[in-house]
């Protein structure tokens, strides 16, 4: 059985549609990265005199998420946290320190459901309601040209 040109192109654009975050899966996403940025600069926070910027990375950033093919069906959102500061004022490790102790008290503050746990390079934030995600925070410094 061969297809048609059309028919082809309309089963693609269906498979594309079906593997694709829907909008509002991805506008939730937005909010809760917007919120994480407003949280690091707000007066209250303890990093805001680093002027941090929180932008997105990975799939998001290059609009290629697809539906996760996961067992708890989550979503990986990607951040970048980056203050404005040089590598020679502060350690990797007292960045991640003091990031991390900012994102803590961003948990509690919305009612987490559980504690962001500290990986290698960056923390980790479980959302568990209906959008299904979980945030990865990469503290950083701006790269500096020699």
């Amino acid at each position: 059985m061969s297809m048609s040109r059309d028919e082809l192109n309309e089963l693609l654009w269906y498979i594309a549609g079906e593997l694709d975050i829907p909008s509002s899966y991805r506008d939730r996403a937005k909010e809760r990265y917007e919120g994480m940025g407003r949280w690091l600069r707000s007066s209250d926070s303890d990093i805001n005199h680093l002027e941090p910027s929180v932008y997105v990375q990975g799939s998001m950033a290059l609009d290629t998420v697809i539906k996760p093919n996961t067992a708890d069906g989550g979503y990986d959102l990607d951040l970048v946290c980056e203050v404005n500061l040089g590598s020679e004022k502060i350690t990797q490790r007292k960045l991640k320190e003091v990031t991390g102790a900012e994102i803590n008290k961003y948990a509690a503050t919305h009612s987490m459901n559980s504690e962001p746990q500290s990986g290698r390079h960056c923390w980790t934030l479980e959302y568990s309601d209906k959008v299904n995600f979980h945030m990865d925070i990469v503290p950083a410094i701006p790269a500096r040209d020699a």
